[in-house]
C-alpha cells in the first residue's frame, strides 16, 4: 500500500511534461491507483475480481497515451486480458460452488471463509489453474509476457513506471495472497515444475 501510494506519487509529479489531455491522463493514473488499492485491501473474492478488471481501463488507455505504436500494444494487452475473463469469473464462481457443498452453508466468497475449506486435490489443481490464468497475464510469465516490451518501451515514462512498480506486483501479490493458502495441495503437487525456472 505505501509503495504503491508514493509511486504514484512519484509518477504525477514526473508527468509535468504531459500535456495533451492531462486531466484525462492524470485521471486516468489515480483511477489505476485505485485498482491496485483495491486488489491489496479486497477481502472478498468479488471485490477482488471488481478491483482487479478495473486496472485493465486506465491501464489501456494509459498505454495508448504514447502514440500508435502504444495504441497497438494496449489493444494487444486488452486482448490477453479479454481472453482469460471467463476463467477469472469461473473459478472464483466455483471456489464459492465447491466451498458450499464441502462445508454446507450459504454461497459466500469471502476470504477468511474460504481459507477454511476443505476441496479435494482434484478440485484445488483445476482451481489454482484457474486463478493462474490471471495472475501469470500480470506478472507476467512466459508464454503470457509478449505485451511487455511494447508496452515497457512505448508507453510514457511514468506509466512504465507503475505498470513495472505496481500493477505487476499484483500478479505475485495474487499468487501469495490468495493460491497459496486456498489450494495447497495443488501448490505442493506443482512445487516441481518451478524448479527449472529458479
Amino acid at each position: 500500500m505505501v509503495l504503491t501510494a508514493l509511486l504514484t506519487l512519484v509518477c504525477i509529479g514526473a508527468s509535468f511534461r504531459i500535456e495533451q489531455k492531462a486531466k484525462n491522463y492524470m485521471a486516468f493514473m489515480l483511477l489505476l491507483e485505485c485498482g491496485i488499492t483495491g486488489v491489496f485491501l479486497a477481502t472478498n473474492l468479488f471485490l477482488f475480481y471488481i478491483f482487479w478488471e478495473l486496472m485493465l481501463i486506465p491501464a489501456y488507455f494509459l498505454l495508448g497515451a504514447g502514440g500508435r505504436t502504444s495504441h497497438l500494444c494496449s489493444n494487444q494487452i486488452c486482448t490477453l486480458y479479454l481472453g482469460r475473463q471467463p476463467v477469472d469469473a469461473a473459478g472464483i464462481i466455483a471456489l464459492g460452488y465447491y466451498h458450499q457443498q464441502a462445508a454446507g452453508g450459504s454461497y459466500t466468497l469471502d476470504l477468511a471463509t474460504l481459507l477454511n475449506s476443505k476441496l479435494s486435490s482434484g478440485i484445488q489443481l483445476w482451481l489454482l489453474l484457474a486463478f493462474a490464468a490471471a495472475f501469470a497475464v500480470k506478472i507476467p510469465f512466459v508464454p503470457f509476457h509478449s505485451w511487455l516490451p511494447d508496452a515497457y518501451s512505448e508507453a510514457p515514462a511514468p506509466v512504465t513506471v507503475m505498470l513495472a512498480g505496481a500493477m505487476s506486483k499484483t500478479g505475485a501479490y495474487g499468487f501469495l495472497r490468495f493460491c497459496l493458502p486456498l489450494f495447497p495441495n495443488a501448490v505442493q503437487t506443482l512445487a516441481p515444475l518451478s524448479i527449472p525456472w529458479r
